[in-house]
């Protein structure tokens, strides 16, 4: 059979193994940006017209827009509890305990499964809710909670952040700092082409260019395989060191 949701052929279940981590990430995020759209729920949002006239002291009003988000990313997690013949919930981290009732063969049909949708629903319905969170509180990614490892995510100038998962409060820059440790563990021994390391240094928040990358190996401080790819230690060095020291390094083999 065909995996319902890429179409991969050759599966002996509905969902080959790449889009069962897909939903299972899902799920972690839903449960994520859960409890912060009920604060965007309830926080103000608007001033309820008065008597028609509005005006300073007019009492907050509940935000639809973020309330229909919420229910709609819910109502698509029951969808799929149901599709997976469990209890309707709507709690992502049910689902994602039980995501091996979605891989049980059913006599549905391609056309008559409605898997596939429902996963394009939940990926649109969790970055719709994401979107509101982020652009109303204008947060970005901070890190995780050393107590409970829920994602934290934080307001620009925010200096103490509080985990909404378990209520443990810590300094924001430090949880960035942890976050970009753990970033650079999981890059390290990595094989690159340019175009991924810029990206890579992004998200350690350095900026760097193609064409440096390119000007370090022409001038042979950087070596790159037959794919053209980089050791992502070896640029990192190079980020690092002063460009007086550079002139000094070892030339490597350029290919």
């Amino acid at each position: 059979m065909n995996c319902r949701a890429c179409g991969a052929d050759k599966q002996t279940t509905p969902l080959c193994g790449k889009c069962l981590l897909k939903v299972k990430d899902l799920c972690t995020s839903a449960h994520d940006v859960m409890p912060l759209m009920g604060d965007e729920i309830a926080k103000e949002t608007a001033k309820a017209r008065l008597g028609g006239g509005g005006g300073d002291g007019a009492p907050d009003v509940i935000s639809f827009h973020a309330l229909e988000a919420r229910d709609d990313l819910k109502a698509t997690i029951k969808a799929l509890q149901s599709r997976a013949g469990m209890g309707a919930n709507g709690e992502p981290m049910t689902l994602q305990a039980n995501l091996w009732r979605l891989q049980r063969r059913t006599s549905l049909t391609w056309e008559k499964d409605p898997l596939g949708h429902l996963l394009d629903e939940l990926t649109d319905r969790v970055r719709d809710c994401w979107r509101i969170v982020d652009q109303r509180q204008e947060k970005t990614t901070a890190g995780h909670c050393t107590q409970c490892g829920h994602l934290i995510r934080a307001a620009q100038g925010t200096e103490i952040v509080r985990c909404p998962g378990c209520g443990h409060s810590d300094q924001t820059q430090s949880i960035k700092d942890r976050l970009r440790e753990e970033t650079l563990d999981r890059l390290n021994g990595s094989m690159l082409t340019a175009t991924e390391m810029v990206v890579a240094a992004a998200q350690l928040g350095e900026t760097l260019k193609e064409q440096t990358i390119r000007g370090w190996h022409k001038k042979g401080w950087l070596s790159r395989d037959a794919q053209k790819r980089y050791l992502f230690d070896d640029v990192w060095e190079l980020m690092e060191t002063p460009t007086q020291k550079r002139r000094d390094t070892p030339t490597k083999s350029t290919r």
